[in-house]
């Protein structure tokens, strides 16, 4: 919205977040990337970490894996959705939307033997 009005901004999105989560836990898993930080992170357990930020003329909605060796590095960060407004609430809901349920259902998804636990971030 701008001044009380919708408008159209231009959006990418990856349609399946749990299909992306899987496929970038795989590719961790085969290059040896994964890695429980001393026990911080039960063994048991994979850590997803979803959130946003504003900057450079757009929103990007992002996905971190925290069992990597320096999970906030930008190179460990995957924009899974991008759209060129500020991070109004309005905007925030609009793409919260796309995937609401999908977070949900990755939350009670399994990778391999490791239940998957979702933190959410801004």
């Amino acid at each position: 919205k701008k001044n009380g009005e919708c408008s159209v901004a231009a959006a990418v999105f990856f349609p399946s977040l749990v299909e992306i989560v899987m496929h970038y836990l795989d590719v961790l898993d085969g290059s040896g990337c994964l890695y429980w930080h001393n026990g911080a992170i039960p063994a048991a357990e994979v850590w997803i970490k979803i959130g946003g930020d504003h900057g450079g003329g757009s929103f990007k909605l992002c996905m971190q894996v925290a069992n990597i060796l320096h999970p906030n590095a930008l190179s460990n960060t995957v924009p899974i959705c991008i759209f060129t407004e500020k991070d109004s609430p309005a905007n925030l809901e609009t793409a919260l939307s796309l995937y609401r349920q999908q977070l949900v259902d990755l939350m009670g998804k399994q990778w391999h033997d490791k239940a998957i636990r979702v933190f959410l971030f801004e």
